[in-house]
């Protein structure tokens, strides 16, 4: 269904003010306060023949009672300033703790507050809501393709960076005094979240309405790494090509491999293999000699070709929970994606922790357009070093059917996962590409990985 641009532009409007509106009020009006304002409301109602009923006694003290919340509510008053201590880390969907400390610099004494955490404004743009339509949009009925209303609070879902609960409630805060408080929150989606919105909540005594204060922090960032899944027991291949530790492994993890034996120095022999103390009983220079280590270099493809969604951040989560499974500290792993540009990003003993990949997952987005060629050019001038290959796919097609063919035309061992909504078709495809049911990865996974057939 083709909607009518200025009828998209007249929606976006009326949702992004109305929310606007509607995220203010709903955040200080308590239950209490929307509870007194519908008996209010009901008495006036039934009570409009004021000398045959009572009913008009309720009215008005439910009128007072919201009065005198009001005015308190109005006068509340705090200034606070916090220094937020945040974790390098977080995950989508795990919990994450951490502590801010607030400081009351006025002069008066700040009584029976919360501190809470808020999201930025998850409103879409005009442009996320024009071009990005909600998964399945089609099979709503057509009042809701011509509200758009479903894809709108699909849009605002997406953006909301975390859900937060309240810190613990202050009952006491004194002039100059400062506290740590706990916060608690659950990061939704992965990439940079700030933090820029920490807000003290100060309520009227009657529990009616609160005042919601800006408290001056800096604004912080936060990386939140890719969900990531348990594996299946599985085994990477490690004989068909070694990859050298190299001069990068020795110098910052020192000499890794067996010592054979003590041999005389010769010109451009590194000083760190000298053996001291013979030179010391010898007089003469002698060096140990170590056995060269080498490692099984892996290479870990990721498709970022097509539109972003449910797919794609799946496929994304696939790659970060084989980053964060495979043991780095006996082998290389190349992380290989195209962002513009075809990118290999590796990890692996004596060169990065596995944490600058799952760094480096968190911010990657999909490509509007296909790259295979790229893809495929990088993988060919980094072959003679690769073990073995595993391609993650968000999705499959023909084009990705005829990659996948070409990687193996290469010589390389692979092993390749699909990410398959309930509408894909997946029936024509290699015995070495496995399909994960969007729903269902975790199950998928363990048993995709048990089957993995590595020649």
């Amino acid at each position: 269904m083709i909607v009518n641009e200025n009828w998209l532009r007249f929606l976006h409007r009326i949702y992004s003010r109305s929310g606007r509106w509607g995220w203010s009020v709903t955040r200080r009006i308590k239950p209490m306060g929307w509870g007194m304002m519908v008996i209010a409301l009901m008495t006036a109602i039934l009570g409009t023949d004021i000398p045959r009923s009572g009913v008009y006694i309720y009215f008005c003290g439910a009128v007072s009672l919201l009065l005198v919340g009001f005015i308190w509510f109005w006068f509340r008053r705090a200034r606070l300033v916090a220094v937020r201590h945040l974790p390098a880390y977080a995950s989508v969907d795990e919990e994450l703790r951490y502590a801010s400390e607030v400081t009351n610099v006025g002069r008066a004494k700040a009584r029976a507050l919360e501190l809470e955490e808020w999201s930025p404004d998850p409103r879409p743009s005009w442009e996320e809501f024009s071009r990005q339509p909600e998964p399945g949009e089609e099979m709503r009925n057509i009042v809701d393709r011509h509200l758009l209303y479903y894809r709108w609070t699909w849009l605002q879902d997406r953006k909301r960076g975390f859900d937060s609960l309240p810190g613990e409630v202050i009952e006491s805060l004194a002039p100059g005094e400062s506290r740590l408080v706990t916060f608690h929150l659950t990061p939704q989606r992965r990439g940079l979240l700030q933090l820029a919105d920490l807000r003290a909540l100060l309520p009227d005594p009657l529990g009616l309405f609160q005042r919601c204060l800006r408290v001056p922090a800096s604004e912080d960032h936060l990386i939140v790494l890719p969900k990531r899944y348990r594996l299946g027991d599985f085994v990477m291949p490690g004989q068909a090509r070694l990859h050298l530790g190299g001069e990068a492994a020795a110098n910052t993890v020192g000499q890794t491999g067996d010592f054979l034996n003590l041999r005389e120095y010769r010109p451009g022999d590194p000083f760190r293999t000298v053996d001291w103390k013979t030179w010391a009983r010898t007089g003469s220079p002698v060096v140990r000699e170590y056995e060269e280590n080498f490692f099984p270099r892996y290479g870990l493809i990721l498709d970022t070709s097509g539109p972003g969604g449910p797919k794609f951040e799946e496929a994304v989560s696939v790659a970060a929970s084989f980053v964060a499974s495979i043991d780095t500290r006996e082998c290389l792993l190349d992380l290989m994606f195209v962002k513009g540009t075809a990118i290999r990003s590796t990890a692996g003993r004596g060169v990065a922790k596995p944490g600058k990949l799952l760094q480096t997952l968190a911010t990657v987005e999909a490509e509007s357009e296909s790259h295979f060629d790229s893809l495929l050019s990088l993988v060919g001038r980094h072959q003679d070093g690769l073990t073995a290959c595993l391609v993650v796919f968000p999705g499959w097609n023909d084009e990705r059917a005829d990659f996948f063919n070409r990687l193996q035309r290469i010589g390389l061992e692979i092993e390749a996962l699909a990410v398959a909504g309930p509408d894909d078709e997946t029936s024509e495809r290699p015995g070495r590409v496995h399909v994960l049911r969007v729903g269902h990865l975790e199950e998928d996974l363990q048993a995709a990985t048990s089957r993995f057939s590595y020649s």
